[in-house]
């Protein structure tokens, strides 16, 4: 397990808001502030990865699990290796999103657009470090299960190989949503060779047509 320090991009906050542009009042960019200073405060970030060989077969090695979904199977084309990866914020994020919504509606949309930018942040850190780790090797972007055809089911797997209950307080419910909600896991393609992996967009994205970011001609740019 490692550990990293959390940050938030208040642009990033805007953008899961739905904000377009232009000004926004002292009383939203106060509440703005506030939220994202709560949920760094609250956060309790934990982060695991670790290394597999990929056999033939699109297995791991030396484990039970192989990947299904040529979504998945073309973006590690050429690689032999992977990394399986997996952060949380931690439970009180959820309690503090949830007691708001109690009370204050606006402040817990607020709350939990600045804990999925923090996430998703931390993910893209993540990646950085692993990047620097396998220097000289060509890496792909980060994809997870559910997106494209990659079954949502694997999440389980995902969870047992790095053991993340034990590991990081990281388990999947039997639906497949991880708990804590505000939750990441990934995998990361390693190669020998320069590889683009599977192009991401909107086309390969599972709720595409119910994307709130389509419907308003936008895209939500999250990074795979």
């Amino acid at each position: 397990m490692i550990r990293l320090d959390l940050k938030i991009d208040k642009n990033e906050v805007l953008r899961y808001l739905g904000y377009r542009g232009g000004e926004i009042d002292d009383k939203l960019n106060n509440l703005i502030d506030e939220c994202i200073d709560r949920i760094i405060k609250s956060a309790t970030l934990r982060v695991i990865y670790k290394e597999f060989n990929i056999s033939n077969d699109m297995s791991l090695e030396n484990t039970l699990y192989k990947f299904h979904g040529e979504d998945i199977k073309a973006h590690l084309s050429g690689c032999k290796k992977c990394v399986l990866m997996a952060l949380t914020l931690g439970v009180k994020v959820e309690d503090i999103i949830r007691t708001a919504g109690i009370s204050d509606m606006s402040r817990s949309v607020i709350l939990d657009s600045c804990a999925t930018a923090a996430a998703e942040q931390a993910a893209d850190n993540v990646q950085g470090l692993i990047e620097k780790e396998y220097k000289g090797k060509f890496l792909t972007k980060r994809f997870s299960p559910g997106y494209g055809d990659m079954p949502i089911e694997s999440q389980q797997d995902f969870a047992v190989l790095l053991d993340t209950a034990r590991k990081i307080g990281l388990t999947v419910t039997k639906n497949n949503i991880l708990l804590p909600r505000k939750s990441i896991t990934a995998i990361i393609g390693i190669s020998d060779v320069k590889t683009k992996g599977r192009l991401s967009g909107c086309k390969a994205c599972l709720i595409k047509d119910k994307c709130n970011f389509r419907k308003e001609g936008r895209t939500c740019d999250i990074k795979r």
